[in-house]
């Protein structure tokens, strides 16, 4: 038997126990996640990372970078950052859900094998250029579980597309030092270099709005997705070079992000209709004893009038005694 199989099946096992333990914890409410969990998520990170590398490193100053190592190398960076975080006391849940898609993305590379020419003797500055855009990836992947999770744009949420951002910055810089006319190429319409520069304008533009206009959750979202379709449609352009292969998926992904916004837009109307019910069945009017304004329904009733508390109801009483 292959051994790279038995690091699979460790991997698949560790990540999986690990994320139902988490799971449990989370669900009675536990606060820290016992040390000994993270102590096996580790070895399956370890794991993990065996199969990875043996994958994209091939052979000596060789490098194999296809769809299943790309996801893989996605999923490890995502566990191993989100690991950290548990040992401070933060993320335990989010570390879960990432467990569960690890325990799957591991297998990518069997299941989507290389279809591109390996890399033979590339630069550092390249290898670092390719290492900042699966980083960059990966935070990403990050920001989107915690979207999905918390349905909302949260604290971490915006640490981890900060950190998106940064990376995809870097990802450029290194991009312009390592491939001789990068510039050329973007203007060109190259794919990989013009994806990955509208993800890095949509996440700069998200986090600047975020940061001094306080975006709304719905604009938040919706820009959001957009540019992880961008870095989607990157990844594709760097394994499948054919054209038809490309126009496939760009069509899906436009139709993933279409639908979306329309169902965003769907869902904010009839939160909208919702509020304005509310606000319409609470009817607000003044007390008659200490002039404050309240919900009618929420009133203390007596003799066909409304008062805004008990108190202001005995008042009301003592009045009338006292002028009877």
């Amino acid at each position: 038997m292959d051994s790279n199989l038995l690091f699979y099946g460790f991997t698949t096992i560790f990540y999986l126990f690990c994320a139902v333990k988490i799971l449990f914890n989370v669900k009675k409410k536990s606060v820290e996640t016992p040390f000994w969990v993270l102590g096996v998520t580790a070895l399956g990170v370890i794991a993990h990372f065996w199969v990875l590398q043996s994958g994209i490193f091939v052979a000596s100053h060789t490098l194999a970078l296809a769809m299943g190592s790309i996801i893989s190398a996605i999923c490890f960076i995502s566990v191993l950052v989100l690991l950290f975080g548990s040992i401070y006391g933060q993320g335990s849940s989010l570390l879960a859900l990432a467990l569960i898609v690890a325990a799957f993305g591991v297998w990518a590379p069997m299941v989507l094998p290389s279809t591109v020419a390996p890399m033979i003797n590339p630069t550092p500055a390249t290898k670092i250029h390719l290492a900042l855009g699966v980083v960059a990836y990966s935070f990403s992947f990050m920001s989107a579980v915690e979207m999905i999770k918390t349905r909302s744009a949260s604290d971490l949420f915006q640490r981890f597309l900060n950190a998106a951002f940064i990376f995809l910055t870097l990802t450029l810089i290194t991009g312009v030092m390592s491939i001789n006319g990068y510039f050329d190429m973007l203007i060109a319409g190259d794919k990989k270099s013009l994806m990955t520069f509208v993800a890095w304008v949509t996440f700069g533009l998200l986090v600047l709005a975020r940061k001094f206009l306080s975006w709304e959750r719905a604009s938040t979202a919706l820009l959001f997705w957009v540019g992880v379709c961008a870095q989607v449609v990157t990844i594709f352009s760097f394994v499948y070079s054919e054209e038809r292969m490309f126009g496939k998926i760009l069509f899906f992904i436009l139709l993933i992000v279409v639908v979306f916004a329309l169902w965003s837009k769907r869902k904010r109307e009839i939160i909208d209709r919702k509020r304005m019910t509310e606000r319409q069945s609470k009817k607000m009017i003044q007390c008659p004893i200490c002039g404050v304004h309240f919900a009618e329904v929420d009133g203390e009733w007596s003799n066909g009038v409304s008062y805004c508390s008990k108190a202001c109801l005995e008042k009301a009483k003592k009045n009338a005694d006292t002028s009877n």
